[in-house]
């Protein structure tokens, strides 16, 4: 966070040592953090409303109130969280500015697009052709020169068949991503999982239905192996998308990090995004997925979770809690696991690759002792140097212990650094969490602003210990990524629309005139369904 002589000075130092690409990363998640700061009170409110259950402020055969997962807060959550961010993003095109006006940076995107990447130059499949660039990118044959040279046409054929592959990695994902919710459909009607839960449990306490415990836990179960379907696809994919990028042959580092952009975002934005879209949207419906219609004689089919009290409260269909459960599990998991690669995974490269570093310094400090001992002399000054500052990388690892060549190869033997894509790309799913779901869940805000707090730490640690130092780069800004999350701004308006109208009940049992009909079909109707019917009647 800053705006102090103090951070602006602090922001300078990383500007100085990692670059101006290095130091916008740092201002504009401060400034994000900073910006969830002023929703995360209403967002740990909302979240406490949510958990209070439904049936104590609810009277009896009321469905609807100020608690619940499904409560009448939800649209003015969702309104406000439309405005906020609409506020930060221009607040941070103004503070970017400002920014780029301190470091002289303004126009330094227009010189990287005239810059070729050595990459490019280097590529087998380019050609020396005499000719040169315009400004606008385009080649001019002639001249007396000869400019590394790709053709277009070959370059866009590239990107087509770059895309059919992204297509079939996008199709295989959603067969994935349904197929635990199939798994779910067979816990859901299994006599065996309904009675392994009794035994495990005991009989059902209170005035919750039976049918509860088997849908809170096999949407949990389901939940938690979606999670493990995107940190997989998400890793595998990262590579794919990398290569397929570096086999375009791209031109320029900014048509490069454009191109790996689009394709690393709409991929890990589909994997983050599909299951929750299909549980707000689709679920509703209780579809029969692949085919599948029965199981152990029993309809199968894919419905909400059943929420509903002994006095007539609650939902029978709470596609709410769904998505709260699909939430909580995916962002805890995908932030322990993000801090895991920050930190854990560095630390203990690190100190494998330093012990191993550490026997071979004694393995030389012996042979050298021998070797003097042998000549009949004392073991040299630089043998003795290194008994002392050997036994010091047990404790600390600390590299401004050691000089010369020896904190050279120390160095060596961390993690190659990371680009700062992979960062920007998780802030942006982090971003789409807090802006389009926040009808659902909005306790993200309060949970991104722990997050990014412990997220500024660990990039700092990883970048300064953990990993090579990264190359110097410049920036005028944050570049491609700032489109991305204004997009992400404009999908949100729309997905807490839908989410309002067609996934929570409050709009939907709100509609005075048709409630005793609502009331009297919403065990086997849609909000769908009823809403396409009731608008049709009113236009007729």
């Amino acid at each position: 966070m800053f705006g102090s002589e103090r951070e602006y000075k602090q922001l300078d130092e990383l500007r100085s040592y990692f670059g101006e690409k290095a130091a916008f990363y740092f201002a504009f998640l401060a400034h994000y953090t900073k910006w969830l700061g002023y929703i995360a009170i209403p967002s740990a409110l909302a979240l406490v409303l949510q958990l209070i259950p439904a049936s104590w402020a609810t009277e009896p055969g009321q469905q609807i109130g100020w608690t619940g997962f499904d409560n009448v807060l939800v649209p003015w959550f969702s309104l406000g969280i439309a405005l906020w961010a609409t506020f930060f993003l221009e607040s941070w095109k103004r503070q970017e500015s400002i920014l780029a006006f301190i470091w002289d940076c303004r126009f330094y995107e227009q010189k990287r697009e005239q810059k070729l990447r050595p990459e490019f130059c280097r590529n087998p499949d380019t050609q020396l052709q005499y000719g040169f660039y315009t400004k606008n990118g385009n080649f001019v044959s002639g001249g007396r020169r000869a400019s590394p040279y790709f053709p277009r046409r070959a370059r866009l054929v590239r990107m087509a068949q770059s895309f059919s592959l992204v297509i079939v990695c996008l199709l295989c994902l959603v067969i994935a991503t349904l197929s635990t919710f199939v798994f779910r459909a067979f816990l859901r009607v299994s006599d065996s999982y309904a009675t392994f839960l009794r035994n495990f449990h005991g009989e059902s306490a209170g005035s919750i239905s039976d049918d509860l415990a088997v849908d809170s836990t096999s949407s949990f179960i389901q939940a938690t192996f979606n999670l493990l379907f995107i940190v997989i696809f998400n890793s595998v994919y990262r590579k794919l998308a990398l290569k397929l990028t570096q086999w375009e042959n791209h031109r320029t580092s900014k048509s490069f990090e454009d191109a790996f952009i689009i394709k690393a975002f709409a991929f890990t934005a589909v994997n983050s995004y599909i299951s929750l879209f299909y549980v707000a949207f689709v679920r509703s419906s209780r579809p029969q997925l692949f085919g599948i219609t029965t199981f152990e004689g029993r309809e199968l089919i894919d419905a909400c979770t059943n929420r509903t009290y002994s006095d007539g409260s609650g939902l029978e269909n709470d596609c709410m809690f769904d998505l709260f459960v699909q939430l909580v599990i995916v962002m805890l998991g995908k932030q322990t696991g993000r801090n895991f690669m920050n930190i854990g995974l560095p630390y203990l490269v690190r100190w494998f690759r330093n012990r191993s570093f550490r026997l071979k310094r004694l393995e030389r400090i012996k042979l050298g002792k021998q070797m003097a001992e042998a000549s009949g002399g004392d073991a040299s000054a630089a043998a003795a140097e290194a008994l002392v500052v050997a036994p010091r990388l047990d404790d600390g690892d600390r590299l401004d212990e050691l000089e010369g060549f020896e904190k050279i190869e120390l160095e060596s033997n961390l993690l190659p650094a990371q680009s700062l894509l992979y960062e920007y790309n998780e802030m942006a799913i982090q971003y789409g969490y807090v802006v389009m779901f926040a009808a659902a869940a909005p306790w993200t805000s309060f949970f991104c602003v722990l997050s990014n707090m412990i997220e500024r730490r660990t990039d700092g640690t990883k970048m300064l210990y953990g990993k090579q130092r990264m190359r110097y780069e410049g920036a005028a800004g944050i570049g491609t990524w700032y489109a991305v999350f204004e997009s992400l701004s404009l999908a949100g308006i729309i997905v807490n629309a839908f989410i309002i109208v067609f996934t929570s009940q409050v709009f939907f049992l709100s509609l005075d005139p048709f409630l005793p009909y609502v009331r009297a079909h919403s065990s086997h109707i849609s909000p769908f369904k009823f809403f396409y019917s009731r608008s049709a009647c009113v236009m007729s």
